[in-house]
């Protein structure tokens, strides 16, 4: 039986996700809350979430916005539970700040990987699972997310003109796992002075947000919000509701099938009818998740690769 649901396709309004990265200094937060801003309008509510000891209150004279503090441990499933609250304390679009501490913050999944005393890809093991949950929150939320995120200057070895080795800059990394960013709609790494490079972004916007790959200076402002607003009204109304519905069963189907096909009765039927063009897909995930939780704790599910656990970009 086939296990996803293919039809034409049709563009739809969707919820963007957009990483500010910078040193500190660069304007990371500013950015995020004035693109942020003009892209829900003056009647949008607009959330912050602050990892940053308090510090994303100092902007609260730019505009109004509902703010919620996370502190330690900085767990990726702490992260998702405050992106839940946000969410459903009624945010159109939300402001993390800063998402590096889910990967190298105190209680983060470095710090998870040290902790379970386990050498090589093992100790990666779950801390990683967690990291891809919170990613998929981010992807699957409701609202539109804007994260700021660290950024370290990296230096390596390289010759000069005669061949003699020597350490320079090879530029500014986000601190977060090394394939964070091809999951956003759009990425940009902000320089002081105003100086920006963008690092991912779809061809329509790049009008909105600059040539990708390119090094150019002005500062993004409610004017590239307003822009990334008109994008995303140019697709079909998404029906929320619908979408909520299909990130709980599939967060069901995850318990495995037992926990999946009691949930699956509990539901009315009108419910059950929307969602069967998903089941192949949703009785595979929880096939999937009890051959998972079957495995031996020392063992990795197949096709795991080094790939999938190391490192940091920064």
């Amino acid at each position: 039986m086939p296990i996803i649901d293919i039809k034409p396709a049709r563009r739809e309004g969707s919820h963007v996700l957009v990483s500010f990265t910078g040193p500190s200094g660069s304007g990371k937060t500013m950015t995020a809350i004035k693109v942020a801003r003009g892209l829900i309008g003056l009647q949008g509510r607009l959330g912050f979430l602050d990892t940053e000891t308090g510090r994303g209150r100092l902007y609260s004279d730019l505009t109004a916005y509902d703010y919620g503090e996370l502190t330690p441990p900085f767990s990726p499933t702490r992260f998702i539970g405050a992106i839940d609250d946000f969410e459903a304390h009624g945010v159109d679009a939300l402001i993390l700040d800063s998402a590096s501490h889910e990967w190298e913050g105190v209680g983060g999944v470095q710090e998870m990987a040290e902790a379970t005393g386990k050498q090589g890809l093992l100790k990666w093991q779950q801390p990683k699972a967690a990291h891809k949950r919170f990613v998929n929150r981010l992807l699957t939320s409701r609202m539109h997310i804007f994260i700021c995120l660290r950024a370290r200057e990296k230096m390596i070895q390289a010759k000069d003109e005669r061949g003699r080795d020597q350490i320079v800059s090879d530029g500014y990394h986000e601190i977060q796992e090394k394939n964070f960013i091809y999951e956003m709609t759009a990425s940009v790494l902000l320089l002081p002075g105003g100086r920006k490079l963008v690092t991912k972004c779809p061809a329509a916007l790049q009008a909105a947000f600059g040539p990708v790959g390119q090094e150019s200076v002005g500062y993004l402002d409610e004017g590239t919000g307003r822009m990334l607003g008109e994008w995303v009204k140019g697709g079909d109304p998404v029906d929320q509701a619908f979408e909520a519905m299909k990130r709980t069963a599939t967060k069901m189907a995850e318990t495995g099938v037992e926990g999946f096909r009691e949930w699956w009765k509990r539901l009315p039927p009108t419910d059950r009818d929307r969602l069967k063009p998903q089941l192949a897909n949703l009785q595979s995930i929880a096939e999937e998740a009890d051959r998972v939780a079957g495995l031996g704790a020392d063992q990795l599910p197949d096709g795991t690769t080094d790939d999938d656990f190391p490192g940091t970009r920064a």
